[in-house]
């Protein structure tokens, strides 16, 4: 009977600390401060999480950078209605921008879950080189479509739809 009570007392000790640790994740919100440390998934399978390092993968896979190009300088920031497709006015929109190291600018579209806990990729990458502008360019999000801030000389835009992988 000591050793049932013993074993109840730690498996109910157990639960209370999964169930914290579940409420814990559960009720974390879009982290802009700290991109990376948001959950990724994709509208194929919203059940997977995607870590970071994968997701980052599958821009720069998207925008066509090579292997040795890694993104840098990377932030995260809600969409303002004016910035939104007006389709997706009424949720919330994030749009992930970085610079690659020989600077190509990206700008990729995430939607989010009910409860803005997880990120959803759209699939939708924007990339803008520069060709003679020495500060380069900066890839930008204007209703729902792919823009490259003004410059001295010229900048050239890219914008890709991506399927989602299965699996």
């Amino acid at each position: 009977m000591k050793t049932l009570f013993s074993f109840s007392s730690i498996l109910l000790l157990v639960i209370i600390l999964f169930s914290c640790g579940a409420r814990e994740t559960a009720f974390k919100t879009i982290d802009t401060v700290n991109p990376l440390s948001n959950r990724f998934t994709t509208k194929s399978d919203l059940n997977r999480d995607i870590s970071s390092n994968k997701i980052i993968d599958r821009i720069s896979r998207d925008a066509g950078l090579e292997k040795n190009q890694k993104l840098s300088d990377i932030k995260l920031r809600k969409l303002t209605q004016s910035e939104k497709d007006k389709k997706d006015a009424n949720k919330p929109i994030y749009v992930l921008q970085a610079k690659s190291t020989n600077g190509i600018s990206i700008a990729h579209i995430f939607s989010t879950n009910g409860d803005e806990t997880a990120l959803i990729s759209e699939g939708k990458t924007c990339k803008c080189t520069s060709t003679q502008c020495a500060h380069g360019c900066n890839a930008e999000i204007f209703g729902g479509n792919c823009g490259c801030s003004h410059c001295s000389a010229e900048c050239k835009k890219e914008s890709t739809v991506t399927e989602e992988e299965e699996g």
